[in-house]
């Protein structure tokens, strides 16, 4: 597995092809510009920018801080009326 330093290196093809073959999809994501594809791998976080519609990717970014999962955790509903 490769570290984030080295993922972060390589070519924009090298990351998604590393990514279909190793990343784990955790969820998706809407902004008004794009469509974000969230996956894991290893110790660390990809986000894959897509444009609405199209299947090219406009940017792949990193991270390893879990705050930056928060958007992902918005349109969760839980109902916790039970517990009471």
């Amino acid at each position: 597995m490769l570290h984030q330093d080295e993922f972060d290196f390589l070519f924009k093809k090298e990351k998604l092809a590393y990514l279909r073959r190793q990343g784990r999809f955790l969820a998706t994501r809407h902004t008004p510009s794009f469509e974000i594809k969230l996956y894991g791998l290893n110790h660390f976080f990809v986000e894959v920018y897509f444009w609405p519609g199209q299947f090219r990717s406009a940017y792949i970014g990193t991270f390893q801080d879990t705050k930056m999962l928060e958007p992902y955790l918005e349109p969760i509903q839980l109902n916790l009326s039970f517990l009471k």
